[in-house]
């Protein structure tokens, strides 16, 4: 199996436990354990594996390619916690649809952002 089909797997498989999880939490035991399942690092811990296995064109050496998918990662995560805060204030207003919509706008910004200042910190 190539790196990049042992990456995608990986994403499949870690991604859709995560998300099975957390709704199962969720309805066991309650939002905030759920919502704890659903910020599992699925996505980052499959990625950062592919990429160090596979190698990635420009980014050097695996420990090379790790640090610049931790980095990437850290950026991102940082724009999650913004949105995670901004979707439990706009779901109590405006409800569940609107809240979505308005947290996903302000994902889309803080992402922006965030990478913006950690691309001239780097």
């Amino acid at each position: 199996m190539s790196g990049l089909a042992l990456g995608l797997a990986m994403r499949f498989l870690l991604g859709g436990l995560a998300v099975a999880l957390s709704g199962w939490a969720g309805r066991r035991l309650g939002g905030l354990v759920g919502g704890l399942f659903a910020a599992f690092p699925a996505v980052y811990l499959a990625a950062l594996l592919g990429v160090v296995t596979a190698g990635a064109p420009g980014l050097g050496d695996p420990e090379a390619a790790g640090l610049a998918v931790s980095r990437g990662a850290l950026a991102g995560m940082l724009a999650n916690v913004v949105t995670a805060r901004a979707a439990a204030g706009a779901i109590g207003r405006w409800g569940w649809q609107w809240g979505v919509v308005a947290a996903l706008a302000v994902w889309g910004v803080a992402a922006l952002v965030i990478f913006r200042v950690f691309w001239m910190l780097t």
